[in-house]
This record gives C-alpha cells, structure tokens and sequence, in this order.
C-alpha cells in the first residue's frame, strides 16, 4: 500500500510544482495508525465508578474542571488525571494535573469556587475527597468501609448523601461447610435472582470544626415490594440525587420481577411485562426519600428511570425515563411501535402536588442545565442547543440555536453554567479537544488539543452512506475510506455488527468505549474499508422494522442479519466493494448478531470477529443457572429447549446451526479476574464460550480462541487493548488481503492460519464446504 500523499486544500486554485513538493514532504512524515498509538489517545472519563460528567464549569464561570484517562501501557494501567484551566484568555500548551490516581470520578465544584470535591482512589479505596486548589493540597471527607461508588451534595455544601459498596464474603457459611460433608441439595429456587453488588446509602452531616458524621442510614419500606430497602443495586448508570435544600433524596434501585406486584398497574403495565419478557432482571425504580420522615414514595411510576435533574429551588425535579405504568403515555407508546426499552420521555414532577407532566416526548439525556427556576437548557437529537420554559406547568420552546461546529456530535461531552457551554469534541478525523462556546456573541474557543500527537498520523477519508433494509428501514452510517482511496477500485470491506454504535467519535478504534476488537482507522489505513451504523436516537426505533413470523423474539437478530445484508447489496451495486472479501466484526450483543448471520445469511462472509458475546446457546441456557437468564432465553426462542419449543432452538440457536458456519471465526473472551484453572473447571464465561470452540474444531472450521482473564467486558488494560487490536488487524488483513505481518512474532500465528486456509481449500476441493 502506498504511505505517502499528496492532500491539497480545496481553496488553492493553482499549485506550483514546488507546493506539492511540500506536500509530499509533510505528508510523508506522517505515520500509519497503529494499535499502539490509538491505545494512547487521551479520552475525558467515562467511568466504571459513577458516569457523572468529567466537564464542570466552576461557580463564577471562569474555570473548567476536567478529567483525562491517561493509558500507561508500560505499567499497563490507566491513571486518570484532574485539570482545571481557565476558560478566558490564551489556552496553556503544557497544562499539569492537579490530582493522578488509578480512579478519580465524579469532580464537582464547592460553593466556593476555590475547591472540589471528588471520589478518588487512595491507598487502594475509592474515598470522598476535597482539593484545594490554591494549594493543590487533598483532604479526606469521607471513606467508608468500602469503595464509595457515588455522592451527591446539596446547594450549601452541608449535607452529603453518599453510597459505598458492601463487601462481599468470599467465605462459605458455617452451613454450608456441614453441608459440604454430608453433600447438598441444588435447586433452582436458590438461583431465582441474579448476585448484583449491593450498596448502602447514608447520610453525612458538617459538624463543628468542618468535621463529618453520618446523621443517618437510608433505609426504608418499598411501597412498590412491601419490602425492607436497606441496600441498593450498585451500578455506573444508577444515581442518588440529593436535593438543593438537603431534605429529600432520591436513589435508583433495581427491583427484581419476583418482587414486583403481578397486580395493579405494575402487572397489567404492557411494557413492564415486555421488559419480563425480553429478559431484563427487573425494573429500575426512582425512589423519592424524606430525609425528617426515613419513608420513601415513587412519585413517578416508571419501570425505567434513566437520570434525575432537581431544580434549583428543590420544588420540582425532572427525570427522563420510560412511561410511567398503565398512565395515557405508555398507551400512546404501545400504539406507535414496538415496545423497548429506549422509547424514554423527559417528565417533570412537582414536588408540591406530587404530580407528573411530559416535558418532551422523546429524551435521551437530561438537561444540560437549569438556567432558573423555570427554565433549561438541553440539547436535542439534531444537536441544537434548546431553551424551555416552565409556563403554569406546560414547557415552552423560548429559543434554538447550532453551535457552530462542523460535524460536532449529538452525544459529546457538555455542560454548561447557563451562559456558556463547554463541550468534548471529536469526530472521524478529528482526536480529542474541548471547546467554550459563548451563545451571546457565537464565538467559540479551543480550550485543550488533548492529543496533538495525532497530528502526525494518517487519519482515514471517511463518506456518510445511508441504505434500506428490506423492510423499510432506512440506515445510516459512516464508511471508513484508505487515505488514498481510488474510486474505480473495488475494495475488501470489515462492517461493524455492534450493540454499540457510531455516535460520532474519534475513529482511531473505538475511542473510551474500549472496545478492542474493532480496529476502525487502522483497518481503513491499511486499504480495508470499514463500515459504522450510527446510533439511530429513539424517535423511529427499528423494532418497528423487525420482520414478521420468527417465533419468540428472534425478528431482533433477523433485523441486524438484514441490516448487515442490505448495506452489502448497496456497496455492491454502487461497484464500491468486492463481494468475495467481506468480514464481520461484533462486540457484546453484536457478536450475537455475527455469529447468527454465519450461520443464517446468504453471504459467504470471508472472516468474522466476535467478543466476550452473549450466545444464546444451550450451554450458556443451562450453565448460567438463574431465572433472569432462563426468561432472557426462553424469551428468545418462545420456549425452552424441551418438549414443543424444542424445534425453535434447533431451527435458530448457534448450539445447533454450526455446521452452517464456514466463515473463519475469531473469538475473544473476557475473564473478570478469573483465570483458567485447567485442569480443574474453567470459568464459567470461559466455558460457556468454549462450546463454539469445540464445536467448529470438530467440524473442521476454521477458528480462533483467545481469553484475556484480567479484563472485564470492554478491556482496560493497555496491553490487553494494544493485543486485541494486533489480532484483530492481522486477522482481517490475512483473510481479506492475504497479508502477512513480516515479524518473527507472529510466524507461529501465521503457521496456525496458513493450515486453516489449506483446510478450507480441501474442503472446497471436496466440495465439503460452502466457497467463498
């Protein structure tokens, strides 16, 4: 492939020789992405503690708190670093972090303006802390027994209400050490739910001598369960807000199906059973909590609520959330589409009359701010910046506007005090920066470049594609292009068969997601197109679109198979691709969906990549061994895999279906700290994978395992990230390119992978296996 280019801008009209020599010069000094140099790009925060905006703006509007993952790929950990730079005036080249630890989330200002509190890990604990920022100096608010996942303060820095971890016993009870002699009964009563983490919420109070002592534990009466809350679900995604006047809280839980009320509006809710149906563990319930009463009330009767917002003056809070149950909302939902679980509404409830008013019919983020008492400002799906105001409890549209930045993405980073707005910016071609936004003059400034390092590397041309499935969808998504891309040539393409989707960011792979598999620039770098659907939003969600007579829930894989067959057929038609080098690449859900159209679609898929994916196969039916699983799977095929249903789960499920797969698989597994005891059992994630592996070596498919046991879901480690990419990479380019990478490191990968292709050659000679 050819490394040097020639870019010209589009405004030079005549070019001397002697420019495009320039060109040259400087194009040649840029580099090829690499896996290395994608793991070392800076991201703000995104994290795994609490996923609080890293972007604050300071009291008096003239500073900006924000806080980078900094990869350490020699130590092979990530350090996460505090900045705080001022927003007017010239912007600091070398900028020095305030704080570095392994965690520091959840970065709020004081009163005050000249300090922060933040959850920041010390002497291996997550601890509430204050800086100073004067003197750069760290006080300790508050540590419990445990990590403290997530904190709230009201408006005077008084109160603080706080949630930490429970431990968890690693140790056996005292019972079942007797059992373990005498042997003990299993049944599936004891596995009716599944073991989340837990949490406990207190409250701390400022005593004299700025000294803090817990005033009280949260707990309470579920008026949903009738049962004792003194612990709650611990997850990112799940809040406690406590309100600016310190007397009310509200904290997320998530209550099991088996506890909630099979009567009354929860039962006869359509959508709360979709989510029962669908395989969800249970709703997540906002409970609103008296701080002088210790009683709790559900104010808004939601099955889903996604985020909290208070009002500055505490008489009301808004909250984007699904249809409250059995309420006129929910109905109107169920007659425009399928029922989801992403058809959310913002509501605003009233904490005077405890009523609950629509104030958009479609959300997906809470407000970016309250700019009074009665008005907000958020941003919409089209990424204009929105004002409303509160009239006699109807929102009202004051006024719109862009902000003016080219191709600036809806679901960046931003906040903002009410008079400016500081967002993350980032597209295709463009790494990481924040920028002020002033709505009063238009202006807007670059307040940090956080990578400029990226400037000396080839990024890809990149085309925004649109295509419709067979049923009428119509899709989006982002073609990534080789930077000198020749348009009469027909190209190998790797699509993007992914849960999560394209929103915008830096493509040199999949940015702060951490999604290793998916090698997005580098790919395109290296002459591989690549295919991105972008993120639809929820106002004409595709289940609308799924086909018709599958049985249980399978018109979703169905869906995705479609959507994947039909941008094939459009990149065909428009001579863009070549159709005999096509690969698939899926992560999480979307590994699901990849290894479903191995073995279900029409197109002779060339490669494939799949990681730590759901399966739906028998093993993981079984081994998983708790209730949620078993209606997430039974959900799926109408049925389990015995008696009537049984034909459904042969007909659709991997478990039976691989003898259909020819495409070469690679499949990446993720162990949560466990490693592989072999030959002891392996762990259960491990295992349950391993059925594809047994499966495909015994029909003589060509595979390939990999188990990272130090990573979790998306991988954090650099090391782990920087491989996983390199295989990634190797893989794609050897079945869609025949290209080896000439380094003695990989010659035993490539020795493995040259018996695989001889095999399939065999097989295709014999006429045992499908041709490509």
């Amino acid at each position: 492939m050819v490394r040097h280019y020639c870019f010209l801008k589009k405004t030079i009209v005549v070019v001397l020789l002697t420019s495009c020599s320039v060109s040259l010069l400087r194009a040649a000094t840029k580099q090829p992405l690499t896996p290395e140099a994608c793991t070392a790009v800076r991201y703000l925060t995104a994290g795994d503690v609490t996923d609080s905006s890293s972007l604050q703006i300071s009291p008096d509007g003239t500073k900006l708190a924000y806080v980078l993952q900094v990869p350490d790929v020699q130590a092979n950990n990530n350090k996460e670093e505090l900045y705080v730079t001022a927003i007017d005036g010239p912007s600091p080249t070398n900028l020095s972090p305030l704080a570095s630890s392994q965690r520091i989330a959840a970065v709020r200002w004081l009163p005050d303006g000249k300090s922060l509190s933040l959850l920041v890990r010390r002497s291996g604990k997550i601890v509430l802390a204050r800086l100073e920022l004067a003197t750069k100096t760290e006080k300790i608010i508050w540590e419990a027994d445990n990590d403290i996942t997530d904190y709230s303060m009201d408006a005077t820095g008084e109160t603080i209400a706080i949630a930490a971890r429970l431990a968890h016993s690693g140790q056996p009870s005292s019972q079942a050490h007797k059992d373990s002699d005498k042997g003990y009964r299993v049944d599936l009563a004891s596995t009716a739910r599944s073991e989340r983490p837990r949490r406990i919420a207190v409250i701390l109070r400022r005593g004299d001598k700025n000294q803090w002592h817990v005033a009280q534990k949260v707990e309470f009466v579920s008026p949903l369960t009738g049962r004792l809350v003194s612990d709650i679900t611990e997850n990112a995604s799940l809040h406690i807000n406590l309100s600016p006047d310190g007397l009310y809280l509200v904290l997320d839980n998530v209550e099991n199906f088996s506890d909630v009320p099979k009567d009354g509006i929860w039962g006869s809710s359509p959508i709360v059973n979709n989510m029962r149906n669908t395989g969800l563990e249970g709703v997540v319930v906002s409970y609103l909590y008296d701080l002088s009463t210790k009683s709790a009330s559900i104010p808004l009767k939601s099955p889903l609520v996604r985020s909290i917002s208070w009002a500055p003056d505490s008489k009301s809070f808004l909250a984007v959330a699904l249809a409250p149950a059995q309420s006129t909302w929910e109905a109107s939902d169920v007659t425009k589409g399928s029922l989801n679980d992403h058809i959310t509404h913002m509501f605003s409830i009233d904490m005077r009359t405890n009523s609950v008013t629509e104030v958009l019919e479609r959300a997906e983020k809470p407000p970016i701010a309250w700019t009074g008492t009665d008005h907000i400002l958020l941003r919409s799906a089209d990424g204009r910046l929105t004002q409303l105001r509160n009239v006699n409890g109807q929102w009202i549209r004051e006024r719109s506007m862009q902000i003016p930045i080219d191709d600036l993405s809806p679901y960046s980073a931003l906040t903002s005090d009410g008079h400016r707005v500081v967002v993350e910016y980032e597209n295709a071609r463009t790494s990481p920066e924040i920028i002020v936004f002033d709505p009063s003059t238009n202006e807007t400034k670059i307040v940090a470049r956080l990578d400029p390092q990226m400037d000396k590397f080839l990024l890809p041309k990149s085309e925004v594609v649109t295509w419709t499935t067979s049923t009428g969808y119509k899709a989006k998504g982002l073609l990534l292009l080789p930077p000198d891309y020749d348009s009469s040539r027909r190209y190998p393409i790797v699509i993007e068969n992914g849960s999560l989707l394209y929103h915008g960011q830096f493509v040199c792979d999949s940015g702060i997601d951490h999604v290793s598999s998916w090698p997005r620039g580098i790919l395109a770098d290296d002459g591989i197109l690549y295919l991105m659907r972008f993120w639809p939003g929820i106002t004409d969600w595709e289940s609308n679109y799924y086909p018709k007579g599958l049985p249980g829930s399978l018109a979703e894989v169905a869906f995705k198979q479609d959507l994947v067959e039909s941008a094939i057929e459009m990149l065909d038609q428009r001579q863009v691709i070549d159709l005999q080098k096509v690969g698939l690449v899926g992560f999480s859900r979307g590994g699901w969906y990849v290894e479903y159209a191995l073995a279900h679609s029409r197109f002779p898929f060339r490669a494939a990549s799949a990681t730590d994916n759901v399966l739906y196969s028998t093993g993981e039916y079984w081994m998983s061994h708790n209730q949620t699983e078993f209606r997430a799977h039974e959900g799926l095929y109408g049925g389990p895999p015995y008696g009537d249903t049984l034909k459904n789960w042969l007909d659709y499920s991997i478990s039976f279906n691989l003898d259909k797969v020819h495409t070469p698989l690679l499949t990446e597994v993720m162990g949560y700290g466990k490693q592989d005891n072999d030959p002891d059992r392996p762990p259960d994630n491990l295992a349950i994978h391993e059925e594809l592996l047994v499966g495909l070596s015994r029909l003589h498919r060509p595979v390939e395992f990999y188990y990272y046991p130090n990573e979790k879901h998306q991988p954090e480690h650099p090391q782990a990230r920087i491989a996983s990419l390199h295989r990634n990479i190797d893989w794609f380019r050897f079945w869609l390119q025949g290209y080896e990478t000439p380094t003695p490191q990989e010659a035993d990968q490539y020795k493995r992978w040259e018996q695989l292709r001889n095999d399939i050659l065999v097989g295709q000679s014999g006429g045992g296996l499908r041709k490509h």
